[in-house]
């Protein structure tokens, strides 16, 4: 068993290191409810501790349906679409749609290879039938809210099949 050993968890690696070099998404000091010392994280949360304030980058609904069999990959791929926010609590909505904009430019295949960048990857022995693609955004209005712009990603993942001697 290895540290990814399903395929949502790996895309959630994946799009963390990818979003890791987006100026854009800044990065804070978080303290673990455990008691030990602050790390600095970047700022892409699963669960948001309710101590951290906007602007960040949280991970919302996460999806998946198997897809139809590819002989390349084992034992069933897996279409996943996860949903990205972008929260922010400044005046209008420009920084939210920029967070959102700039992450969606670090996750989606065909703006990275656009800017001449490699897919972003995923730990083993994970790996994309299908890259990622963003495929719908929007922002939630809520007046008592933070501002909030949305992304959804959607992509096929399987593992390798093993190499036959």
């Amino acid at each position: 068993m290895t540290d990814f050993a399903n395929p949502v968890s790996a895309v959630m690696h994946g799009l963390q290191e990818a979003l890791r070099s987006v100026p854009e998404i800044p990065r804070i000091a978080f303290a673990p409810p455990s008691g030990a010392a602050p790390v600095d994280i970047l700022s892409f949360f699963d669960d948001v501790p309710r101590s951290i304030a906007p602007p960040y980058v949280a991970v919302g609904p996460i999806g998946f349906q198997p897809a139809p069999y590819a002989g390349c990959v084992r034992p069933v791929p897996v279409r996943i679409r996860i949903r990205l926010y972008a929260y922010d609590t400044s005046a209008g909505r420009e920084r939210a749609w920029t967070m959102a904009w700039k992450a969606l430019l670090a996750t989606d295949s065909n703006a990275r290879r656009e800017a001449g960048l490699d897919a972003f990857v995923l730990p083993e022995p994970w790996q994309f039938v299908e890259p990622p693609v963003a495929i719908q955004a929007g922002d939630v209005i809520n007046p008592i809210d933070p501002k909030c712009v949305y992304f959804d990603l959607d992509m096929v993942v399987g593992e390798p099949r093993p190499e036959r001697s």
